[in-house]
């Protein structure tokens, strides 16, 4: 880009070329990216910075995203937090994982659902005994869904809106029926005979 047009990649592109090399395991593309991103002064950027750290956790190279990680320092936010232990759990260094969490918590970064899915599953035990021991709570999961022009937002068991006794039945009652069927290929069609 930068060669054929004369065009200089800024912080938002870096950020933005960083995910794809994660993704595919282009260490070298990323490692040429850092250096013209840190000539370039753009290493200052949490986009960026967050961004050269996943790439290298993603791509193994668990020592140089550890190097990054302690480079951001008091900087850090939970994207860092998660892209750091995420590395290390993924890499089977989950003892490591832990104690990162751990220092996590004691810096005061809040932990969020990206966080537990960081620690292998031999390791989600170890770190809810860690949250109830530190009487630390995980927030509700949510969703949103679009009906009539306006975005509407459904927080796991939530059980404050009006009509919640009339939908968790219906919920109920169409996972109930999908069971008896053994499958969900008619599932439009259970839902509109039950509305």
């Amino acid at each position: 880009m930068e060669r054929e047009k004369g065009v200089s990649p800024n912080e938002v592109t870096i950020a933005s070329v960083l995910p794809a090399c994660a993704n595919l395991g282009a260490l070298e593309v990323g490692q040429r990216i850092e250096d013209y991103a840190r000539r370039k002064g753009y290493f200052i950027n949490m986009f960026v910075c967050n961004g050269i750290l996943e790439m290298y956790s993603r791509c193994g190279r668990i020592d140089m995203a550890k190097r990054v990680f302690d480079e951001i320092g008091c900087k850090r936010n939970v994207c860092s937090w998660n892209s750091i232990i995420m590395g290390l759990a993924v890499h089977g260094k989950c003892n490591e994982a832990l104690k990162l969490f751990q220092e996590m918590l004691s810096e005061g970064a809040a932990p969020d659902d990206v966080t537990f899915v960081g620690g292998q599953w031999d390791g989600v035990a170890k770190l809810w005994k860690l949250m109830k021991g530190g009487r630390i709570t995980k927030a509700a999961g949510y969703s949103f869904i679009e009906e009539g022009g306006k975005i509407h937002k459904f927080i796991v068991e939530d059980r404050t809106h009006p009509q919640s006794f009339e939908i968790y039945a219906l919920l109920d009652e169409v996972s109930t029926r999908v069971k008896h069927i053994g499958n969900a290929t008619d599932l439009d069609s259970i839902i509109d005979e039950s509305c």
